[in-house]
């Protein structure tokens, strides 16, 4: 683990985020080396393109990266450093098992 802070977002269809979050946003997802994107088809906007601003340097010594753990399909398929099609509970099940974190 990096040791840095995790954070974490939910959106749905019916709310708005506070503008003062979307800028934050925004700015982790720029400064972020990795973003995880969990059960998400990333159709929610502005929210499910924030984890594009990732791929770029924004001041970074490189571009960062993403993994997407879905059953469906989503627009950065191509572009992920790691994609799974798979039920998000199954993968952080086998997750912790292997990690030695599971009871």
């Amino acid at each position: 683990m990096c040791g840095g802070p995790v954070r974490d977002m939910l959106c749905d269809w019916d709310s708005e985020l506070p503008e003062s979050e979307v800028e934050r946003a925004i700015t982790e997802h720029r400064r972020s080396d990795l973003t995880i994107c969990v059960g998400s088809s990333m159709r929610i906007r502005p929210a499910g393109l924030w984890p594009e601003r990732t791929l770029r340097k924004n001041g970074k010594p490189g571009p960062g990266q993403i993994c997407v753990i879905n059953l469906q399909k989503t627009h950065l398929d191509r572009r992920c450093a790691i994609r799974i099609f798979a039920r998000c509970d199954d993968v952080f099940r086998l997750l912790l098992e292997n990690l030695g974190l599971s009871k």
